[in-house]
């Protein structure tokens, strides 16, 4: 797992945005299976949609603090299927950007 800090050389973005750099507005709470590891790293394993759809993630690519107007929040760039996607942490629930 790859992982920067605010103010470290590695930037993530902002917000989540579209391909063609529109903001993206709706976020949806899913379920989240996650370990911690030695360090206290949370490192998601699964997504768990409400309507009983589950995905397994085969791997944590990288996670990142962005400024939310809420407070810190988590980015983690994941693998799913063997396409990239965004699971964002708001150190209490999990969500994603649709």
């Amino acid at each position: 797992v790859s992982q920067c800090y605010i103010g470290c050389s590695t930037t993530c973005d902002q917000k989540a945005l579209t391909p063609k750099g529109e903001a993206m507005a709706k976020s949806v709470y899913v379920g989240v299976n996650a370990n911690c590891d030695e360090l206290g790293n949370l490192i998601p394993t699964k997504i768990m949609w409400e309507d009983g759809r589950e995905f397994v993630i085969e791997r944590v690519i990288h996670s990142c603090p962005v400024d939310e107007s809420n407070g810190c929040v988590v980015k983690y760039t994941v693998l799913i299927a063997g396409k990239q996607k965004h699971l964002y942490h708001d150190h209490s629930r999990w969500y994603v950007v649709t």
